[in-house]
């Protein structure tokens, strides 16, 4: 890790993920999760999915990932993300900086 962070290569301060267990309070569970994480670059595994049929006939923890979606898609985390000054980056991003 330290031969990669001196050749100026992004690394990871963690990785966390969504749960899929329960659909209480998504968006609760996330500013919380987000409060708590440090400095860096954190990997989030989410699993957001619309309300259909085949998701619900494909999926027995279905409601979660609604829940997840919904939590993703409000305006409450949205502006809390945005209060936090937490930068939300892709890839691409990523990438980009492994160039310089």
């Amino acid at each position: 890790m330290a031969q990669l962070e001196s050749m100026g290569i992004p690394t990871l301060e963690g990785i966390v993920a969504m749960p899929l267990d329960h659909a209480e309070d998504h968006t609760g569970f996330v500013k919380k999760l987000l409060s708590e994480l440090p400095a860096g670059i954190i990997y989030l595994i989410l699993h957001p999915s619309i309300d259909t049929p085949e998701l619900r006939a494909i999926c027995p923890d279905w409601t979660a990932r609604v829940a997840n979606y919904n939590a993703f898609m409000s305006d409450e985390l949205k502006k809390f993300i945005e209060s936090e000054n937490i930068k939300l980056i892709g890839y691409r991003q990523i990438r980009n900086a492994m160039k310089n």
